[in-house]
């Protein structure tokens, strides 16, 4: 069991919203969340799915992704936020 076993597609999408990521809803169509950074040309996005195969890698790869943007290194985001579902709803 990963540490991004507990963790659904909502999960992210909801902090990555809270964090200030602009959502295109056109992606949903094809059962992706796409999110674009409002300062840079930056792109992150996964599946609304957690059934697809690969998803926790692809999970874990797109939250390095959001702290390369800024947010700090993946263990410290994972460590000072306490789970990202907690980090989105405060």
């Amino acid at each position: 069991m990963s540490i991004y076993s507990d963790i659904t597609p909502t999960d992210p999408r909801d902090y990555m919203k809270f964090r200030g990521w602009l959502q295109v809803t056109e992606a949903l169509a094809d059962g992706e969340f796409l999110f674009n950074h409002p300062d840079s040309s930056r792109q992150i996005y996964f599946s609304v799915h957690r059934e697809v195969p690969g998803f926790e890698e692809a999970l874990q790869s797109r939250l390095r992704g959001v702290a390369l943007v800024g947010l700090g290194r993946l263990a410290g985001l994972r460590k000072r936020s306490g789970g990202l579902r907690e980090l989105a709803y405060c």
